[in-house]
Protein backbone atom coordinates (compact mmCIF):
# COMPACT_ATOMS: atom_id res chain seq x y z
CA UNK A 1 0.00 0.00 0.00
CA UNK A 2 1.30 3.60 -0.73
CA UNK A 3 1.82 6.27 1.51
CA UNK A 4 -1.27 8.39 1.38
CA UNK A 5 -3.16 11.24 3.79
CA UNK A 6 -4.31 10.17 7.54
CA UNK A 7 -7.49 11.74 6.67
CA UNK A 8 -8.03 9.01 3.49
CA UNK A 9 -6.71 6.14 5.88
CA UNK A 10 -9.03 6.79 8.90
CA UNK A 11 -12.22 7.63 7.12
CA UNK A 12 -11.61 4.46 4.74
CA UNK A 13 -10.83 2.28 7.72
CA UNK A 14 -13.48 3.62 9.97
CA UNK A 15 -16.20 2.86 7.69
CA UNK A 16 -14.76 -0.79 6.89
CA UNK A 17 -14.20 -1.60 10.37
CA UNK A 18 -17.96 -0.54 11.13
CA UNK A 19 -19.61 -2.50 8.85
CA UNK A 20 -16.77 -5.80 9.76
CA UNK A 21 -18.21 -5.10 13.67
CA UNK A 22 -20.73 -7.63 14.73
CA UNK A 23 -23.59 -4.88 15.04
CA UNK A 24 -23.09 -5.11 11.20
CA UNK A 25 -25.34 -7.76 10.82
CA UNK A 26 -27.82 -6.41 8.67
CA UNK A 27 -24.89 -5.49 6.13
CA UNK A 28 -25.67 -6.75 2.58
CA UNK A 29 -22.46 -7.73 0.30
CA UNK A 30 -23.28 -7.47 -3.69
CA UNK A 31 -20.50 -8.12 -6.12
CA UNK A 32 -20.09 -6.86 -9.85
CA UNK A 33 -18.04 -9.19 -12.33
CA UNK A 34 -16.86 -8.08 -15.57
CA UNK A 35 -15.17 -10.04 -18.20
CA UNK A 36 -13.96 -8.02 -21.28
CA UNK A 37 -11.80 -8.41 -25.12
CA UNK A 38 -11.13 -5.73 -26.92
CA UNK A 39 -9.07 -5.37 -30.35
CA UNK A 40 -7.77 -1.88 -31.30
CA UNK A 41 -4.79 -0.28 -33.65
CA UNK A 42 -3.63 2.78 -30.88
CA UNK A 43 -0.27 3.52 -31.39
CA UNK A 44 1.10 3.61 -27.41
CA UNK A 45 1.61 0.19 -25.59
CA UNK A 46 1.59 1.00 -22.44
CA UNK A 47 -1.82 2.99 -21.66
CA UNK A 48 -1.13 4.23 -18.05
CA UNK A 49 1.92 5.56 -18.90
CA UNK A 50 1.76 6.79 -22.38
CA UNK A 51 -0.08 9.25 -23.90
CA UNK A 52 -3.42 7.08 -25.94
CA UNK A 53 -6.59 8.01 -25.32
CA UNK A 54 -8.24 5.19 -25.74
CA UNK A 55 -7.46 2.06 -22.62
CA UNK A 56 -9.25 -1.01 -24.50
CA UNK A 57 -7.27 -3.51 -26.25
CA UNK A 58 -3.56 -2.79 -24.41
CA UNK A 59 -4.00 -5.32 -21.19
CA UNK A 60 -6.50 -7.78 -23.31
CA UNK A 61 -8.48 -10.10 -22.04
CA UNK A 62 -9.47 -7.69 -18.93
CA UNK A 63 -11.40 -8.79 -15.74
CA UNK A 64 -12.91 -6.59 -13.09
CA UNK A 65 -14.49 -7.96 -9.48
CA UNK A 66 -15.85 -4.97 -7.71
CA UNK A 67 -18.13 -5.88 -4.05
CA UNK A 68 -20.15 -3.24 -2.30
CA UNK A 69 -21.40 -4.04 1.65
CA UNK A 70 -23.76 -1.56 2.58
CA UNK A 71 -25.46 -1.93 6.27
CA UNK A 72 -27.89 0.18 8.02
CA UNK A 73 -27.49 -1.78 11.82
CA UNK A 74 -29.75 0.79 13.82
CA UNK A 75 -31.02 4.14 13.34
CA UNK A 76 -30.20 6.09 10.78
CA UNK A 77 -27.03 5.38 10.20
CA UNK A 78 -25.62 4.12 7.37
CA UNK A 79 -22.31 2.65 6.06
CA UNK A 80 -20.74 1.70 2.39
CA UNK A 81 -17.91 0.54 0.96
CA UNK A 82 -16.75 -0.76 -2.28
CA UNK A 83 -13.63 -2.64 -3.19
CA UNK A 84 -12.62 -3.65 -6.50
CA UNK A 85 -10.03 -6.11 -8.20
CA UNK A 86 -8.91 -5.12 -11.20
CA UNK A 87 -6.37 -6.97 -13.74
CA UNK A 88 -5.31 -3.60 -15.50
CA UNK A 89 -3.91 -2.05 -12.58
CA UNK A 90 -1.35 -3.17 -11.13
CA UNK A 91 -2.06 -2.92 -7.66
CA UNK A 92 -4.75 -5.17 -8.55
CA UNK A 93 -6.95 -4.94 -5.44
CA UNK A 94 -7.89 -1.33 -3.90
CA UNK A 95 -10.90 0.40 -2.52
CA UNK A 96 -12.88 3.05 -4.41
CA UNK A 97 -14.89 4.03 -1.54
CA UNK A 98 -15.76 3.92 2.12
CA UNK A 99 -17.69 5.99 4.04
CA UNK A 100 -20.81 6.59 6.78
CA UNK A 101 -24.35 8.68 6.56
CA UNK A 102 -26.46 9.44 8.33
CA UNK A 103 -29.84 9.01 6.48
CA UNK A 104 -32.97 10.00 8.81
CA UNK A 105 -36.57 9.28 7.22
CA UNK A 106 -38.58 12.52 6.59
CA UNK A 107 -41.27 13.71 7.69
CA UNK A 108 -41.97 16.21 5.65
CA UNK A 109 -40.76 17.39 1.67
CA UNK A 110 -37.24 18.68 2.88
CA UNK A 111 -34.99 16.02 3.37
CA UNK A 112 -31.25 16.45 5.14
CA UNK A 113 -28.12 13.90 4.85
CA UNK A 114 -25.16 13.83 5.66
CA UNK A 115 -21.81 11.71 4.94
CA UNK A 116 -18.03 11.39 5.94
CA UNK A 117 -15.58 9.27 4.10
CA UNK A 118 -13.96 8.78 0.64
CA UNK A 119 -16.78 9.18 -1.76
CA UNK A 120 -17.13 10.57 -5.64
CA UNK A 121 -19.05 13.31 -5.70
CA UNK A 122 -22.33 13.32 -7.08
CA UNK A 123 -21.03 14.59 -10.84
CA UNK A 124 -21.83 11.76 -13.64
CA UNK A 125 -25.24 11.07 -15.18
CA UNK A 126 -23.53 7.63 -17.19
CA UNK A 127 -23.34 5.83 -13.60
CA UNK A 128 -25.81 5.11 -10.87
CA UNK A 129 -24.53 5.79 -7.56
CA UNK A 130 -26.56 3.14 -5.85
CA UNK A 131 -24.45 0.38 -8.11
CA UNK A 132 -21.62 -1.67 -7.31
CA UNK A 133 -18.49 0.46 -8.55
CA UNK A 134 -17.98 3.59 -10.98
CA UNK A 135 -18.87 1.90 -14.24
CA UNK A 136 -20.47 3.18 -17.52
CA UNK A 137 -24.46 1.75 -17.40
CA UNK A 138 -24.50 2.56 -21.38
CA UNK A 139 -21.62 1.70 -22.71
CA UNK A 140 -18.24 0.06 -21.72
CA UNK A 141 -16.10 3.11 -22.01
CA UNK A 142 -17.16 6.49 -19.67
CA UNK A 143 -16.84 9.94 -21.04
CA UNK A 144 -13.77 11.73 -20.97
CA UNK A 145 -15.50 13.75 -18.32
CA UNK A 146 -16.51 11.16 -16.08
CA UNK A 147 -13.32 9.14 -16.69
CA UNK A 148 -11.39 12.07 -15.74
CA UNK A 149 -13.18 12.01 -12.16
CA UNK A 150 -12.74 8.50 -11.96
CA UNK A 151 -8.97 8.65 -12.41
CA UNK A 152 -8.39 12.02 -10.28
CA UNK A 153 -11.36 13.26 -8.04
CA UNK A 154 -12.43 11.81 -5.00
CA UNK A 155 -14.05 12.89 -1.80
CA UNK A 156 -11.90 12.20 1.39
CA UNK A 157 -13.83 14.91 3.73
CA UNK A 158 -17.91 15.26 4.26
CA UNK A 159 -21.00 15.98 2.14
CA UNK A 160 -24.17 17.70 3.72
CA UNK A 161 -27.08 17.45 1.24
CA UNK A 162 -30.61 19.72 1.80
CA UNK A 163 -33.68 18.65 -0.56
CA UNK A 164 -37.04 19.30 -1.05
CA UNK A 165 -39.15 16.58 -2.73
CA UNK A 166 -42.73 18.00 -3.95
CA UNK A 167 -43.60 14.28 -4.77
CA UNK A 168 -44.60 14.14 -1.36
CA UNK A 169 -47.22 16.79 -1.51
CA UNK A 170 -47.83 15.60 -5.16
CA UNK A 171 -45.91 18.46 -6.67
CA UNK A 172 -43.82 17.16 -9.64
CA UNK A 173 -40.40 19.43 -8.92
CA UNK A 174 -37.51 18.69 -6.41
CA UNK A 175 -34.79 20.39 -5.98
CA UNK A 176 -30.99 19.87 -3.91
CA UNK A 177 -28.48 21.19 -2.75
CA UNK A 178 -24.89 19.83 -1.37
CA UNK A 179 -21.88 21.12 0.02
CA UNK A 180 -18.99 19.20 0.91
CA UNK A 181 -15.39 20.05 1.96
CA UNK A 182 -12.15 17.84 2.05
CA UNK A 183 -8.41 16.94 2.60
CA UNK A 184 -6.42 15.55 0.49
CA UNK A 185 -6.72 15.11 -3.71
CA UNK A 186 -3.99 17.80 -3.83
CA UNK A 187 -2.44 16.39 -6.55
CA UNK A 188 -5.34 16.37 -8.70
CA UNK A 189 -4.56 17.73 -12.03
CA UNK A 190 -1.77 15.82 -12.30
CA UNK A 191 -2.75 13.16 -15.19
CA UNK A 192 -5.03 16.28 -17.14
CA UNK A 193 -1.77 17.68 -17.58
CA UNK A 194 0.49 15.60 -18.58
CA UNK A 195 -1.05 12.89 -19.98
CA UNK A 196 -4.57 14.44 -20.56
CA UNK A 197 -7.95 13.08 -21.41
CA UNK A 198 -9.16 10.14 -22.05
CA UNK A 199 -11.56 7.78 -22.40
CA UNK A 200 -11.58 5.08 -20.64
CA UNK A 201 -13.60 4.56 -17.26
CA UNK A 202 -10.91 2.70 -14.83
CA UNK A 203 -11.14 3.94 -11.57
CA UNK A 204 -8.46 4.55 -9.41
CA UNK A 205 -8.22 3.17 -6.22
CA UNK A 206 -7.54 4.68 -2.97
CA UNK A 207 -4.20 3.44 -2.13
CA UNK A 208 -2.82 3.38 -5.74
CA UNK A 209 0.09 5.29 -8.10
CA UNK A 210 -0.34 6.02 -11.42
CA UNK A 211 2.81 6.62 -13.89
CA UNK A 212 3.50 9.53 -16.05
CA UNK A 213 4.62 9.63 -19.48
CA UNK A 214 8.43 9.28 -19.44
CA UNK A 215 8.71 13.27 -20.02
CA UNK A 216 12.01 15.29 -19.80
CA UNK A 217 10.02 18.39 -17.37
CA UNK A 218 10.20 15.81 -14.24
CA UNK A 219 13.68 14.05 -15.56
CA UNK A 220 16.56 14.91 -12.79
CA UNK A 221 18.04 17.46 -15.41
CA UNK A 222 14.61 18.83 -16.18
CA UNK A 223 13.19 22.05 -15.40
CA UNK A 224 10.46 20.45 -12.56
CA UNK A 225 13.03 17.56 -10.97
CA UNK A 226 11.33 16.87 -7.62
CA UNK A 227 8.32 15.60 -9.19
CA UNK A 228 8.49 11.92 -9.66
CA UNK A 229 6.61 9.71 -12.22
CA UNK A 230 4.15 7.84 -9.25
CA UNK A 231 1.70 10.11 -8.52
CA UNK A 232 -0.54 9.33 -5.31
CA UNK A 233 -3.65 11.59 -6.23
CA UNK A 234 -5.48 11.61 -3.16
CA UNK A 235 -2.85 12.64 -0.59
CA UNK A 236 -2.74 15.67 1.68
CA UNK A 237 0.07 17.69 0.98
CA UNK A 238 -0.93 21.33 2.19
CA UNK A 239 -3.54 21.29 5.35
CA UNK A 240 -5.76 23.07 3.29
CA UNK A 241 -9.26 21.95 3.15
CA UNK A 242 -11.33 21.98 -0.15
CA UNK A 243 -14.62 22.68 -1.23
CA UNK A 244 -17.42 21.83 -3.49
CA UNK A 245 -21.04 23.12 -3.70
CA UNK A 246 -24.34 21.76 -6.47
CA UNK A 247 -27.07 22.34 -7.26
CA UNK A 248 -29.88 19.97 -8.63
CA UNK A 249 -33.39 20.11 -9.95
CA UNK A 250 -35.91 17.21 -11.16
CA UNK A 251 -39.24 17.29 -12.88
CA UNK A 252 -40.58 13.88 -12.39
CA UNK A 253 -37.97 11.87 -12.92
CA UNK A 254 -38.33 12.99 -16.60
CA UNK A 255 -35.66 15.87 -16.67
CA UNK A 256 -32.55 16.24 -14.05
CA UNK A 257 -30.42 19.36 -14.19
CA UNK A 258 -27.07 19.54 -12.22
CA UNK A 259 -24.37 22.00 -11.88
CA UNK A 260 -21.02 21.47 -9.20
CA UNK A 261 -18.00 24.25 -8.88
CA UNK A 262 -14.85 22.10 -7.14
CA UNK A 263 -12.34 23.63 -5.98
CA UNK A 264 -9.19 21.52 -3.92
CA UNK A 265 -7.58 25.30 -3.01
CA UNK A 266 -4.32 23.20 -3.38
CA UNK A 267 -1.49 25.62 -2.76
CA UNK A 268 1.24 24.71 -6.03
CA UNK A 269 4.04 25.90 -4.22
CA UNK A 270 4.06 23.20 -2.03
CA UNK A 271 5.83 20.15 -2.67
CA UNK A 272 6.55 16.73 -0.49
CA UNK A 273 8.04 13.37 -1.62
CA UNK A 274 7.78 14.08 -5.00
CA UNK A 275 4.30 14.84 -5.07
CA UNK A 276 3.31 18.37 -6.00
CA UNK A 277 -0.12 20.14 -4.65
CA UNK A 278 -2.03 21.40 -7.61
CA UNK A 279 -4.85 24.23 -7.70
CA UNK A 280 -7.47 22.20 -9.38
CA UNK A 281 -10.69 23.84 -10.21
CA UNK A 282 -14.01 23.50 -12.32
CA UNK A 283 -17.49 24.06 -13.18
CA UNK A 284 -19.24 21.20 -14.19
CA UNK A 285 -23.57 21.39 -15.84
CA UNK A 286 -25.25 17.83 -16.51
CA UNK A 287 -28.34 17.35 -18.45
CA UNK A 288 -30.93 14.50 -18.56
CA UNK A 289 -34.47 14.58 -20.25
CA UNK A 290 -36.36 11.54 -21.01
CA UNK A 291 -38.41 11.30 -24.05
CA UNK A 292 -41.37 9.79 -25.00
CA UNK A 293 -41.03 6.11 -27.01
CA UNK A 294 -38.01 5.03 -25.10
CA UNK A 295 -35.37 7.62 -25.85
CA UNK A 296 -33.20 9.01 -23.35
CA UNK A 297 -30.57 12.40 -23.88
CA UNK A 298 -27.95 12.99 -21.70
CA UNK A 299 -25.10 15.62 -21.82
CA UNK A 300 -22.50 16.90 -19.31
CA UNK A 301 -20.19 20.36 -19.80
CA UNK A 302 -16.68 21.27 -18.06
CA UNK A 303 -14.47 23.70 -17.74
CA UNK A 304 -11.66 24.56 -15.01
CA UNK A 305 -7.92 24.74 -14.86
CA UNK A 306 -5.31 23.41 -12.81
CA UNK A 307 -1.84 25.34 -11.70
CA UNK A 308 1.31 24.02 -10.04
CA UNK A 309 4.95 25.81 -9.11
CA UNK A 310 5.27 29.18 -9.76
CA UNK A 311 3.13 29.03 -13.15
CA UNK A 312 5.33 26.41 -13.99
CA UNK A 313 2.19 24.40 -15.49
CA UNK A 314 -1.06 25.63 -15.49
CA UNK A 315 -3.34 24.29 -17.96
CA UNK A 316 -7.30 25.18 -18.88
CA UNK A 317 -9.20 22.07 -19.90
CA UNK A 318 -13.08 21.93 -20.97
CA UNK A 319 -14.95 18.73 -22.64
CA UNK A 320 -18.59 18.28 -23.38
CA UNK A 321 -20.33 14.93 -25.16
CA UNK A 322 -23.70 14.09 -25.86
CA UNK A 323 -25.70 10.74 -25.48
CA UNK A 324 -28.88 9.38 -27.45
CA UNK A 325 -29.98 6.25 -25.86
CA UNK A 326 -32.57 3.99 -27.92
CA UNK A 327 -34.56 0.47 -27.62
CA UNK A 328 -33.32 -1.36 -30.04
CA UNK A 329 -34.75 -4.92 -30.99
CA UNK A 330 -34.02 -7.02 -27.41
CA UNK A 331 -31.78 -4.43 -26.51
CA UNK A 332 -30.22 -0.24 -25.76
CA UNK A 333 -28.55 1.51 -28.68
CA UNK A 334 -26.30 3.93 -27.35
CA UNK A 335 -24.43 6.89 -29.47
CA UNK A 336 -21.94 9.27 -27.56
CA UNK A 337 -20.06 12.08 -29.17
CA UNK A 338 -17.32 13.35 -26.87
CA UNK A 339 -15.26 16.99 -27.49
CA UNK A 340 -12.10 17.60 -25.01
CA UNK A 341 -9.40 20.32 -25.14
CA UNK A 342 -6.47 21.78 -22.88
CA UNK A 343 -4.52 24.83 -23.54
CA UNK A 344 -1.67 26.03 -21.38
CA UNK A 345 -1.11 29.05 -19.60
CA UNK A 346 2.42 28.73 -18.34
CA UNK A 347 6.08 29.78 -18.47
CA UNK A 348 7.68 26.76 -19.55
CA UNK A 349 7.05 26.54 -23.37
CA UNK A 350 9.06 23.12 -23.97
CA UNK A 351 6.58 21.20 -21.79
CA UNK A 352 3.66 21.24 -24.10
CA UNK A 353 0.10 20.37 -22.56
CA UNK A 354 -1.79 21.50 -25.04
CA UNK A 355 -4.34 19.22 -26.78
CA UNK A 356 -7.52 18.83 -29.00
CA UNK A 357 -9.65 15.41 -29.31
CA UNK A 358 -12.72 14.09 -29.89
CA UNK A 359 -14.37 10.71 -29.99
CA UNK A 360 -17.36 8.77 -31.19
CA UNK A 361 -18.37 5.62 -29.32
CA UNK A 362 -21.35 2.76 -30.50
CA UNK A 363 -22.84 0.72 -27.93
CA UNK A 364 -25.13 -2.05 -27.85
CA UNK A 365 -26.35 -3.72 -24.94
CA UNK A 366 -28.16 -6.79 -24.07
CA UNK A 367 -29.99 -8.48 -20.74
CA UNK A 368 -29.42 -12.24 -21.76
CA UNK A 369 -30.49 -12.51 -17.92
CA UNK A 370 -31.77 -10.40 -14.88
CA UNK A 371 -28.48 -10.81 -13.99
CA UNK A 372 -26.41 -10.82 -16.57
CA UNK A 373 -25.93 -8.13 -19.58
CA UNK A 374 -23.42 -8.35 -22.90
CA UNK A 375 -22.44 -4.91 -23.43
CA UNK A 376 -20.71 -4.29 -27.05
CA UNK A 377 -19.04 -0.81 -28.41
CA UNK A 378 -17.43 0.40 -31.22
CA UNK A 379 -14.98 3.48 -30.21
CA UNK A 380 -12.86 5.95 -31.93
CA UNK A 381 -10.90 8.65 -30.59
CA UNK A 382 -8.95 11.54 -32.50
CA UNK A 383 -6.34 13.45 -30.78
CA UNK A 384 -3.32 15.93 -31.46
CA UNK A 385 -0.93 16.39 -28.30
CA UNK A 386 2.87 17.99 -29.24
CA UNK A 387 3.86 16.57 -26.11
CA UNK A 388 3.85 12.75 -27.81
CA UNK A 389 6.55 13.51 -29.70
CA UNK A 390 9.05 14.02 -26.51
CA UNK A 391 8.34 10.34 -26.10
CA UNK A 392 8.61 9.12 -29.68
CA UNK A 393 4.76 9.12 -30.60
CA UNK A 394 3.37 10.87 -33.57
CA UNK A 395 1.21 13.78 -32.24
CA UNK A 396 -1.59 13.24 -34.26
CA UNK A 397 -3.08 9.67 -33.05
CA UNK A 398 -6.33 7.92 -34.12
CA UNK A 399 -7.29 4.75 -32.06
CA UNK A 400 -10.45 2.14 -33.11
CA UNK A 401 -11.26 -0.09 -30.88
CA UNK A 402 -13.90 -2.73 -30.69
CA UNK A 403 -14.82 -4.54 -27.07
CA UNK A 404 -17.16 -6.70 -25.51
CA UNK A 405 -18.02 -7.11 -21.79
CA UNK A 406 -20.03 -9.50 -19.95
CA UNK A 407 -21.22 -8.08 -16.91
CA UNK A 408 -22.61 -10.16 -14.58
CA UNK A 409 -24.54 -9.26 -11.07
CA UNK A 410 -25.04 -11.08 -8.18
Amino acid sequence: MSRTSAPLCSSALLAAAYLASPSAAAATLRASATLGSAADDAQSNDFTSGMAKSPFGLSTPSARLALRLDGAPFGNVVAAAVADADSARSGVLDLQEAWLGWNPVPTSPWRVRAKAGAFFPVSSLEVGYDQVGWNAQRTISSAAINSWISEEIRIVGAELTGQWRGALINVPHTFTTRLGVFAGNDPAGTEIAWRGWQIGGRVTGLFQKLRLPDLPVYQPDGAIPQQTRNVHEFRELDHRAGLYGALGYSFEGRLDLDAMHYDNRGDPLRVKDGQYSWHTRFDHLGARLQLPGNWDLLSQVMQGSTQMGPNAVHVRFSSWYGLVSHRLGPGLATVRYDWFRTTEHDILPDDANGERGHALAFAWSFAMTPSLKLVTEALRVESTRDARILVGEHPHQTEDSLAVELRLAF
